[in-house]
């Protein structure tokens, strides 16, 4: 499934649906659970790519079904439908369990084959699977994981180059599966988790040209495990939630990564807040903490003045992949396992100062998989892009479309036994448009002031007043709407002449908070007026205009409020909320002493 400009676009390996933008690349890297897309937001390319249980003909098979080698797919779409190339990874692991026929390293779930001599330090060795991200940089394709070193892989032949420490020390930084890549900077930002007697994290950022912009080690006050991250145009966060990892019996060869995470809900989730611009000398970290929430994945993170604002799917317990009988270990072996708590959209409101953020559902459901416009990394987005599934179902067979400022969700399904993995959203040169058409309202909105102006209090507008609401409007008509989406929208063109007439009596609704403000000049001058007709020459007549001005200015003041907050409530409710899609019906009856029957 893809997403171009403002609608989902289903796509299969064997057509494309009408709409797609000619000379569109996708290449990636996928879990083998579903396939995860790294859209390159600076141009045409993104990355698509897939891990799979690679068996070798060994008859053994991973535990987790989030485990497997990376097998990076490219979908290019052009006019004669759509090329698709597939290669694995061909790492030191890959290669060394091809050659064997048989499962050599332990991995992230899975034990290496012979006991506890071979799991144990020294000798437990879990090597890069490269087989979670992929991400294009400067003409080439890395291939990430949880472990180890990102491999390099050509961008058109998709063939392994080698393994990549980017130029640095070998020894110097670790990377984590998902980094962040910032449009406006050309910054590429990474972090990764270094575990021993204490738990540490890497950040590195590499600027636009390659070269390393910034390295910092910080220590972490718990043993958590993260998978995901933050960025935002001045912080870096990391939501260390309370999955934690026993690590003296993953040290000592006795569990597997996933056999050591524990989750501790009552110790809720810590955030830790980094500035992105940090001196060379390093900086403490702020702490904040919140409800506990388990985070595979971030939609994405911005700023609201000096509020951080950080959206992500959220489980209020992540009984699916940590716990006795997880879901996610569970399928391998045919049986359903334990899944009680989906991922709902979840937004985290970090306060300046504040000690403690508050932790809200945006929108319940079943998501995971969250995605956005990776232009708008960092910055404020109104749209988040996910897979969806049905209560209780651990396949996802929809992608669902979530608006920030509402909590409104659109989904598409697939149909019965049809599953998708996660959503992207792909650029489309020809919804570029769609900056035109705000521009078109914007000229519309002034064109309206002026005239309301003129109506109300006589004042000619500017010379060119005519001239720009046409263009307003020529805007507006040529860029509301794309060629494809014309068939089943065109109602909106029929109905924009009384769109325009709506936005002309909104913006005279709005004037008239103007007015109710100003009202209350007129009513201080009368106030005023009378305090002086009654005078100041003697005691007594003092006293009283005194009084009169107190009183009447202190109303006067009160009932200013009110009618700014009244008004403005009414008009956001009842008018402007139509814009939004919100719709103010139905209602509760407050029957706070009324008697309830239980239920039997």
């Amino acid at each position: 499934m893809v997403q171009h400009g403002d609608v989902f676009v289903p796509q299969s390996d064997a057509s494309v649906a009408d709409g797609a933008a000619d000379g569109r690349r996708i290449v990636g890297a996928v879990h083998p659970v579903a396939r995860l897309v790294e859209a390159d937001p600076g141009g045409a390319d993104g990355i698509v790519g897939a891990g799979g249980q690679n068996e070798f003909g060994c008859g053994r098979r991973r535990r987790a079904l989030l485990d497997g080698d990376g097998l990076v797919q490219m979908f290019r779409f052009g006019d004669s439908g759509v090329d698709y190339r597939a290669r694995f990874v061909r790492t030191e692991k890959f290669v060394a369990e091809e050659r064997a026929g048989a499962i050599v390293y332990g991995t992230f779930s899975t034990q290496a084959p012979g006991g506890l001599f071979a799991n144990v330090l020294p000798n437990r060795k879990i090597l890069s699977q490269a087989g979670i991200t992929a991400v294009p940089w400067r003409g080439r394709v890395y291939a990430f994981d949880e472990t180890g070193l990102p491999w390099e892989l050509d961008e058109e032949t998709l063939e392994t180059i080698g393994e990549t420490s980017f130029g640095l020390p070998r020894d110097q930084t670790l990377y984590a599966a998902h980094s962040k890549k910032d449009v406006e900077t050309g910054e590429w930002l990474h972090f990764g988790l270094e575990y021993g007697r204490t738990a540490s994290v890497h950040l590195t950022t590499f600027a636009p040209d390659g070269s390393l912009a910034g390295h910092d080690v910080h220590p972490l006050p718990r043993f958590s495990y993260l998978h995901d991250w933050f960025v935002t145009k001045r912080f870096v966060v990391l939501h260390l939630h309370p999955a934690t990892i026993e690590v003296w019996g993953l040290l000592l060869g006795l569990r597997s990564i996933v056999d050591s995470l524990r989750w501790n809900g009552a110790d809720g989730s810590l955030l830790m807040i980094l500035p992105r611009d940090r001196p060379a000398g390093g900086v403490a970290p702020r702490f904040v903490e919140t409800e506990a929430s388990f985070m595979w994945h971030s939609f994405n993170g911005h700023e609201e003045g000096d509020d951080l604002v950080l959206d992500f799917i959220g489980y209020e317990n992540p009984d699916h992949f940590i716990g006795p009988d997880p879901r996610a270990l569970a399928v391998m072996q045919g049986r359903p396992g334990e899944f009680e708590h989906p991922g709902f959209v979840r937004r985290i409101r970090v306060e300046p100062g504040g000690k403690r953020a508050r932790n809200e559902v945006v929108a319940a459901g079943n998501f995971e998989w969250p995605r956005i416009d990776d232009r708008l990394l960092g910055r404020r987005n109104r749209w988040g892009f996910m897979a969806s599934a049905q209560p209780k179902e651990f396949f996802w067979d929809a992608v669902a479309r979530v608006d920030f400022e509402n909590g409104g969700v659109e989904t598409y399904g697939f149909g019965d036994r049809v599953f998708t993995s996660e959503p992207v959203f792909v650029p489309d040169p020809t919804r570029e448009g769609a900056s035109r058409e705000e521009a078109g309202w914007l000229l519309v909105v002034w064109s309206m002031f002026f005239i309301a102006r003129s109506a109300v209090l006589g004042r000619s507008g500017p010379a060119f007043l005519l001239l720009m609401l046409l263009a307003g409007i020529v805007l507006v008509a040529a860029f509301m709407k794309t060629p494809a989406e014309l068939k089943g929208g065109w109602i909106d063109h029929a109905m924009l002449p009384l769109t325009m007439v709506g936005n002309f009596v909104d913006i005279l609704s709005y004037i008239r908070l103007f007015a109710v403000g100003y009202a209350s000049v007129a009513v201080l001058a009368a106030f005023n007026g009378m305090a002086a007709s009654i005078g100041f020459d003697s005691v007594l007549t003092a006293v009283a205009a005194s009084i009169l001005l107190l009183f009447a200015n202190a109303l006067n003041i009160v009932l200013a409020g009110l009618g700014v907050l009244v008004h403005a409530v009414r008009l956001n409710t009842l008018e402007f909320s139509t814009h939004k899609g919100l719709a103010w019906q139905g209602h509760t009856l407050y029957t706070p002493f009324a008697r309830r029957r239980e239920a039997a």
